[in-house]
């Protein structure tokens, strides 16, 4: 894995960012940078709970992921980890870049003394569960709840 890079975004990744997006949720409408998106992308930026990290092959980025380091009252002030958005460009995929992603992110989060790591992920989708169970996620551990809003 030389040509490899595991690295935070970057103010100018956010193109090619939305462009890997486009994979994670198919149906949806594509994002366009304008000033909503442009504004959500500086707070991003700005927020040192919220990490997008990326893994770039020959300078092109393949995977993605976003962690949120969320503080907490409880586990004697220790806080947890959320990880979303987990994708994987289709040309890229079956190569481990994802693994490989997800394993840094877990180091990552050690290292901010996080206590646990959360994901949610589609049931529809067991070739990721696989992959998340080889890097020690459990789904046998919690229940995931989901509430959808539709508020636009």
């Amino acid at each position: 894995m030389m040509e490899l890079n595991i690295r935070k975004i970057k103010e100018d990744d956010l193109e090619e960012l939305l462009d890997l997006y486009q994979f994670l949720h198919p149906m949806d409408i594509t994002i366009e940078p304008n000033d909503k998106i442009i504004n959500i992308w500086k707070e991003i930026l700005n927020n040192s709970l919220i990490n997008i990290f990326l893994v770039e092959y020959k300078s092109k980025i393949v995977s993605s992921c976003v962690l949120n380091i969320i503080p907490n009252l409880t586990k004697s002030g220790r806080p947890y980890a959320l990880i979303e958005n987990v994708i994987t460009h289709p040309d890229f995929r079956k190569h481990g870049y994802a693994k490989y992603l997800l394993n840094y992110v877990i180091d990552y989060s050690k290292r901010k003394n996080c206590y646990k790591i959360m994901l949610l992920s589609s049931k529809h989708r067991p070739e990721a569960h696989k992959l998340y169970e080889k890097v020690g996620l459990n789904k046998d551990k919690k229940y995931g709840f989901v509430l959808y809003l539709n508020n636009k």
